[in-house]
């Protein structure tokens, strides 16, 4: 089975001499819990969590919050990239050195 690579969180505690588990854990610890990982996983950049398309099960034993991590896949429009290419060609026909403009321009010497 192809899986797609995931984190897990999980939370090993005990409350009143009991196992915190799926069926055992309280609101207020469930919620707490949970905004901890969403902190973690929107990061600093604040992504929305929403935004990310995130699938999280959550696993019997101890309470554990599995993240599937999405498969980044990049990919790009080789017709759009061909015609940006041309565009460019054209527009950049009269520099001999455009990497050398470029250098200049950001303050750098040219070679």
């Amino acid at each position: 089975m192809n899986r797609e690579p995931a984190v897990e969180f999980v939370l090993q505690d005990r409350e009143e001499g009991v196992e915190l588990t799926p069926s055992t854990i309280g609101l207020s610890r469930f919620n707490e819990f949970n905004q901890q990982v969403q902190d973690f996983l929107v990061g600093s950049e604040r992504l929305k969590v929403d935004d990310v398309h995130l699938h999280v099960s959550v696993e019997s034993g101890s309470y554990k919050l599995v993240v599937q991590l999405p498969v980044y896949e990049p990919g790009y429009n080789e017709s759009a990239l061909d015609e940006f290419v041309a565009a460019g060609s054209k527009a950049w026909a009269d520099v001999s050195d455009a990497a050398g403009w470029v250098r200049e321009l950001r303050g750098g010497s040219v070679r």
